[in-house]
């Protein structure tokens, strides 16, 4: 029953609180009245009350804010020995870790799966910029309409084709021309 009560203190505010410690008083007192427990006893029981009640509001504000809860244990706010305190605020250090860590694995997370849809888009618009460079459609147009979504040598390439023209890229005469020429010369004989 007392246990059931330091759970419910901690739902509620310090006006909330105050009634559950004074309800749990009054059961205390009433217990060693009516020869239940004698004064000893009762004595424990409401210090392991206070204690159960202050370890229950320590552990709700660890998983609502850890950092906070840390500083509320730092700063004295929880009415517990020094020694509690620092096992708490251990338990309250490792929970601002663990969420750190877990907050910074979503950001990698979240930052390489934009990467990745950032490279397939690049992919994807220079296959698009290909086809249209082999049909002869590519236009300055459509290049500056894409420039944000293909990779800087990408857009560098197909602005020279548009400069040049595509006319090597589809003229078979030169592809062919191209060939021999390699067919002949040996790799030796070929100067950068």
């Amino acid at each position: 029953n007392m246990e059931e009560l330091s759970q419910l203190a901690i739902t509620g505010d310090d006006e909330q609180r105050e009634a559950v410690q004074s309800k749990a008083d009054d059961l205390l007192k009433q217990s060693y009245q009516n020869g239940v427990i004698d004064y000893d006893e009762a004595a424990k029981l409401h210090l392991k009350f206070r204690d159960d009640m202050e370890s229950a509001q320590v552990r709700f504000d660890i998983l609502t804010d850890p950092d906070t809860a840390a500083e509320n244990l730092l700063a004295g706010k929880y009415k517990m020995s020094d020694e509690r305190s620092m096992q708490w605020l251990e338990k309250a250090n490792s929970a601002s870790e663990s969420r750190m860590r877990a907050r910074f694995a979503a950001e990698d997370r979240a930052r390489r799966a934009q990467e990745r849809f950032e490279r397939q888009v690049a992919e994807d618009t220079a296959k698009e910029g290909d086809k249209l460079l082999f049909t002869g459609s590519l236009t300055t147009d459509w290049l500056e309409e894409n420039k944000d979504a293909l990779d800087e040598s990408d857009y560098r390439y197909y602005y020279k084709s548009l400069r040049t023209g595509s006319q090597g890229f589809t003229d078979i005469n030169i592809y062919k021309k191209n060939l021999k020429l390699l067919k002949t010369t040996s790799l030796r004989n070929l100067k950068h």
